[in-house]
């Protein structure tokens, strides 16, 4: 390389700017991981043995029941409704998802001249905060070079989640731990 990088990077933010993420949900979303055939029901959606739903769930399986997918859309094909009328499912659809936070996931709506994505809360909101905290001690253990969770792996992972959340300055769980000993 025969510049520096400062002189570099000035003289080409000086012809145009740096792309800049608006939208830091919207980026959480296009990256996130994918489920292509999940099961929409008119309830809500059933992800990893948890329900999610909005308020606007009918009028999305309204739209999945009418709509056709458009050309060229990866939402899978939908079957005909008359094809089984003992089947629960009303459609499929395509899921985003952060694994780290399982209490929200993201619906593709492919339908009308605004396709967009809907977001769904879990009916368990816990289970995405919970789910965090086991992987944070799956990933203590596997730094350690360990093949199971120990407990001292959760009281540092809840004591991470708590701090970070703001609940408390220490974590409850070391003093539970502290006080049966």
């Amino acid at each position: 390389m025969s510049r520096q990088p400062l002189l570099m990077w000035r003289k080409a933010t000086a012809t145009r700017a740096p792309n800049v993420i608006a939208d830091l949900d919207e980026f959480d979303r296009n990256m996130g991981c994918v489920k292509f055939d999940a099961a929409v029901y008119a309830t809500g959606v059933v992800f990893m043995h948890n329900r999610y739903s909005c308020h606007e769930m009918g009028e999305i399986v309204g739209l999945f029941e009418r709509g056709a997918i458009p050309e060229g859309d990866v939402t899978p094909k939908q079957p005909r409704r008359n094809q089984n009328p003992h089947r629960k499912v009303t459609a499929r659809g395509k899921l985003k998802f952060d694994p780290d936070n399982l209490g929200v996931v993201h619906l593709w709506i492919p339908f009308g001249e605004h396709k967009r994505w809907v977001t769904l809360k879990c009916d368990n909101p816990d289970i995405g905060q919970l789910m965090s905290v086991v992987r944070q001690a799956l990933r203590i253990s596997i730094h350690d070079d360990r093949d199971f969770i120990s407990v001292d792996d959760l009281v540092i992972a809840v004591d991470d989640w708590s701090i970070s959340l703001g609940l408390c300055d220490t974590n409850p769980l070391e003093r539970l731990l502290l006080e049966a000993a």
